[in-house]
């Protein structure tokens, strides 16, 4: 025996398509996997709060964007929060010592 050959039962193109869908597939996967990453740091920073949210634009700013090729292909709900019922703005000047100053009130949208 001299050498033993092969003839492949496909051709180029075939292996060119079949890797295509291949890498398709993967990407797909990948995304995925990310997006499940993201939804577990979300409910995460959500469940623990380390953080004060007077406001709730930090709990509104909590989320993930996927991104391919510079094109956003997966995105979390950034679910809008509104945690006080009032928020309330003080100003203030320094007058002699003592502050001076007013109260601004406003109801935010509780959504």
């Amino acid at each position: 025996m001299t050498g033993f050959y092969f003839k492949p039962i496909f051709n180029q193109n075939q292996l060119k398509k079949m890797l295509a869908k291949f890498k398709g597939g993967a990407v797909e996967k990948i995304i995925i996997l990310l997006a499940r990453a993201g939804e577990y740091f979300i409910s995460h920073a959500k469940r623990n709060r380390t953080y004060q949210n007077r406001t709730g634009n930090l709990t509104s700013s909590i989320g993930y964007i996927i991104v391919k090729d510079g094109v956003p292909v997966k995105l979390s709900n950034f679910e809008q929060v509104s945690v006080a019922p009032h928020i309330i703005t003080v100003s203030f000047t320094l007058k002699s010592g003592k502050y001076s100053g007013k109260k601004v009130e406003f109801e935010a949208n509780n959504k």
